[in-house]
């Protein structure tokens, strides 16, 4: 999968292992995170406990654009968190 610009200067790439984030200043990537497959698991599992609707209220205000589909497909496979009783 090609390098998705996730906005301001993060980019994401999948490399069929695994998941590289960076961030970029223009010229050059300044900061590297290499998500392997336990990371990833480790990351769903967080995103979980985030409630879709909030994450999804958040894509559609000014504070965060987008400009690609991969956040918004990523929460559209987490479902939301239980509610606590």
């Amino acid at each position: 999968m090609p390098k998705q610009y996730l906005g301001d200067g993060a980019y994401a790439e999948w490399d069929g292992l695994g998941l590289t984030i960076t961030a970029e200043n223009g010229i050059e990537a300044t900061d590297r995170v290499v998500l392997g497959p336990g990371e990833l698991i480790l990351l769903l599992v967080f995103l979980r406990g985030v409630r879709l609707d909030t994450a999804v209220d958040l894509l559609r205000t000014d504070i965060v654009q987008p400009s690609n589909d991969l956040l918004t497909l990523l929460l559209a496979h987490v479902p939301p968190a239980r509610e606590e009783r």
